[in-house]
C-alpha cells in the first residue's frame, strides 16, 4: 500500500472518531478529584478559606471548569459534550447543601438554566457525613450544569450542617480551621510527620516539624501544653 493511500486511511480514522466522539468519549469514567479554593463553611457553620475536593467521573464528555457562585448554596459546571452522557457526583456538604435538622431536602439541578431530573444514590454513613452522591444525566448540547440549594444561610442550615458535618470532612485543615470549627486546643490534630506545639505568649496551636520543635521549646518560644 502506497503511503499517500495510508496517509488517507489515517485521516479517515481520525475524522470518523472526533465525528463520534471515539476518541475521547470515555476520557473521564474512572474517578477523579476536582480541587476547589475557596470559602466554604465549617462545622460551626462559619465561612472560612480552604481547599474542598470533589470527586467526579462523567460518561461522553469532559468538565471543563468548576466555579463557585455562590459559597454554600450554588456550584456551576462547565461541560463539553460529547454526545448524551451522564456526570456522577459526590459534592461535600460544606460547598453545596440543603439540610433541614439531619434530614437532607431536595437540591436542584439546572442545565444551561433549565431545571432537569437527577438521582441521589446512598452512600455508606460515614461518607454520609462528608457529601452527597448525586447522579445527572445530560444531553450532548449540555454545556452548563448548576447544582443549586435555595434554603439560604439561614439558622437552620447553620445547626443542620453542624450535625452532619464534621471537622474530618476538611482536608488538612490548618490549626486555626480546627479551633474555628469548635477543637479544643489540647485536641489539635497534626499531620503524621508534624508535632503539636503552643506559642508561649498566646497559647495558640502550630505544627511543626519536630526538630523546630525542640528548637522553640527549648528558646522558650513554645510549650508543649496549653496554659
Amino acid at each position: 500500500m502506497q503511503t499517500t493511500e495510508i496517509t488517507v486511511i489515517l485521516s479517515m480514522i481520525v475524522l470518523i472518531g472526533s465525528i463520534f466522539g471515539i476518541s475521547e468519549s470515555f476520557a473521564e469514567e474512572e474517578w477523579q478529584e476536582y480541587r476547589l479554593v475557596g470559602n466554604f463553611y465549617l462545622p460551626n457553620g462559619e465561612l472560612a478559606y480552604q481547599a474542598q475536593e470533589i470527586p467526579y467521573k462523567i460518561e461522553n464528555g469532559k468538565i471543563s471548569n468548576v466555579k463557585i457562585l455562590v459559597s454554600g448554596t450554588q456550584l456551576a459546571f462547565k461541560i463539553n459534550a460529547y454526545g448524551d452522557g451522564v456526570l456522577e457526583l459526590q459534592i461535600p456538604r460544606n460547598v453545596v447543601d440543603v439540610t433541614i435538622g439531619s434530614i437532607d431536602d431536595q437540591i436542584v439541578v439546572l442545565h444551561d438554566g433549565v431545571e432537569k431530573k437527577f438521582t441521589e444514590k446512598s452512600l455508606t454513613q460515614s461518607d454520609l457525613v462528608c457529601s452527597r452522591h448525586i447522579i445527572i444525566p445530560f444531553t450532548k448540547d449540555t454545556s452548563n450544569i448548576e447544582i443549586v440549594s435555595f434554603f439560604l444561610k439561614e439558622e437552620p442550615f447553620r445547626k443542620g450542617l453542624g450535625a452532619l458535618y464534621s471537622i474530618d470532612c476538611l482536608i488538612d485543615p490548618s490549626p486555626k480551621l480546627q479551633i474555628k470549627s469548635g477543637v479544643k486546643p489540647e485536641n489539635v490534630s497534626c499531620k503524621e510527620d508534624l508535632e503539636l506545639i503552643f506559642k508561649s505568649t498566646t497559647g495558640s496551636p502550630a505544627c511543626v516539624k519536630s526538630e523546630t520543635s525542640a528548637i522553640l521549646i527549648k528558646r522558650g518560644w513554645a510549650s508543649e501544653n496549653p496554659f
